[in-house]
């Protein structure tokens, strides 16, 4: 019976410390989750997260790797209308022909003949390129007035289709078929036209096509 009492008293110490163990190691462990929470938030907190957690980069940085490239005008030499949205009112400039003057009145051109410039009625117009060509081919008369000017375009039934300015020099789009008087009259049909575009323009050179080709290589062909 005695060595009874002292296997019991050892069985029981065994069953406390199995049972004890467990909760020990479960504190430990709500320690090291608590622990790791914080330390979670505290690196959350140490700078500013995007959609989804991602880190983002400031607003400049952002801004520059999202953004569109800057828009840039047209390419330099690309051809631009002479067109514009705003109507305007004013006068144009037209060219005709001082028969014989050799230069006295104005650009001397062709047979020794002059290219003079004259003044329209006010004339509205969105595209002055436009407005002082079809002004010019309206022009069915031979005779300037009483100025002793010629219109060498009379005759023709040429009409204005297009254009535009590029590199100082205005392109100007015709369709139809000029009439010539004669070889006197090619240059004067050529300058009136040119110098008419260059006006209206405001560039010093031109080139005038009758259904794509060159005036020059056009009435040469004839």
């Amino acid at each position: 019976m005695t060595s009874s009492t002292p296997v019991h008293h050892r069985a029981f110490h065994h069953s406390v410390f199995h049972q004890t163990a467990p909760r020990r190691g479960a504190a430990l462990n709500v320690g090291a989750i608590g622990a790791a929470a914080l330390l979670a938030l505290a690196l959350a907190g140490c700078g500013p997260s995007g959609p989804g957690g991602t880190a983002t980069s400031p607003a400049t940085g952002g801004a520059t790797t999202s953004a569109a490239a800057p828009a840039t005008g047209p390419a330099t030499g690309s051809p631009t209308p002479s067109s514009t949205e705003t109507p305007t009112t004013s006068p144009l400039s037209i060219f005709y022909v001082a028969v014989g003057d050799a230069g006295k009145s104005g650009l001397e051109i062709g047979c020794g003949d002059s290219l003079v410039s004259t003044v329209s009625e006010p004339v509205e117009y969105t595209d002055p390129v436009e407005a002082a060509i079809t002004h010019l081919l309206a022009d069915k008369n031979r005779e300037y007035g009483e100025t002793g000017l010629i219109n060498a375009l009379y005759q023709s039934t040429l009409q204005y289709v297009s254009s535009s300015i590029r590199n100082g020099t205005v392109t100007v789009e015709l369709t139809g078929q000029p009439v010539s008087g004669g070889t006197c009259d090619d240059p004067r049909i050529q300058a009136q036209l040119k110098y008419t575009a260059q006006a209206a323009a405001s560039v010093k050179e031109s080139v005038i096509l009758i259904d794509g080709t060159p005036i020059e290589e056009f009435m040469s062909q004839k």
